[in-house]
């Protein structure tokens, strides 16, 4: 499946990524598996990224913000986000995807 944004597109039967002049762009393992599971929900909560990523331990901080920054680098744009959702018991933890996906 091709999922296409305003700065890149990922070919997820390929496993790439490329800018939109159709350049490959170096965005591989957990930072690239985190772009296409953020193209596919556009909004995740921490927990269920852990588990998508087959993190067993905290999955913040310095590793998350490490892919996260790989994929903004490569794209050169900020185009993943984390976003704090205070709510009645606890705070959440979101990763979000800015702009609008077209799926092919």
């Amino acid at each position: 499946m091709i999922y296409r944004h305003g700065f890149f597109f990922l070919n997820s039967d390929l496993q790439i990524t490329y800018d939109i002049s159709g350049n490959e762009l170096r965005i591989v393992g957990d930072a690239y598996t985190l772009l296409l599971v953020l193209c596919q929900k556009r909004k995740v909560e921490m927990e269920e990224l852990k588990e998508l990523l087959g993190f067993k331990k905290d999955y913040k901080g310095g590793k998350m913000n490490a892919d996260i920054e790989a994929v903004n680098h490569a794209i050169g744009k900020e185009v993943v986000i984390i976003e704090q959702i205070e709510g009645e018991f606890e705070e959440k933890t979101i990763v979000s995807l800015r702009g609008d996906i077209v799926t092919e």
